[in-house]
């Protein structure tokens, strides 16, 4: 078992890859000025925003900042070499774009779009190598966007991705 990834086995490792995926949208969005303190925000997101406990939670944190947050919807495992060492795992990521406008609705809501847009072009023909402590490489293939969710105070837009992933099933690059 590897202490940095906490990954024991092909099955183990897309939950410990989760933290890859996590770091390389950080990195790669930071570099291209998408993510900056002093205004956008990163956060891994796994609930529901119909639920109004959710809902009226993040609606108090978009008013501040706006967020992309990301969900990984599915893994599918999708091939691995013959002597079953190196598996492709496809992670199929949602990263919701939310932005908060209280004066213009209508702004809001093309905010949400500009910035689902923004964060789709980040990612065309992205790919990655050798991540710290996993022998792996990627790539992404940017998919939809769709309108998610337009409340009083916030407007969110889904954009889905693939994060195809190559990585070593024992997780330890050597």
């Amino acid at each position: 078992m590897s202490e940095s990834t906490g990954v024991t086995s092909h099955r183990g490792i897309p939950s410990g890859i989760v933290g890859v995926v996590e770091s390389v949208l950080t990195t790669h969005m930071a570099a291209v000025g998408i993510l900056d303190s002093q205004n956008y925000k990163l956060k891994h997101y796994a609930g529901e925003f119909l639920a109004e406990d959710n809902l009226n939670r993040l609606v108090a944190d978009v008013s501040q900042f706006s967020y992309v947050m990301w969900d990984v919807e599915m893994i599918d495992e999708t091939g691995e070499n013959s002597d079953l060492t190196m598996a492709e795992d496809t992670f199929s990521l949602i990263l919701f774009c939310c932005v908060s406008n209280r004066f213009s609705e209508s702004s809001q809501w093309s905010s949400s779009y500009d910035l689902a847009w923004d964060v789709r072009r980040a990612f065309q023909g992205v790919s990655f190598d050798n991540v710290a402590d996993i022998h792996s490489n990627g790539y992404f293939t940017p998919l939809s966007i769709e309108r998610e969710l337009h409340v009083p105070g916030m407007s969110v837009h889904t954009f889905r991705m693939d994060a195809t992933i190559v990585h070593d099933v024992n997780g330890v690059t050597p």
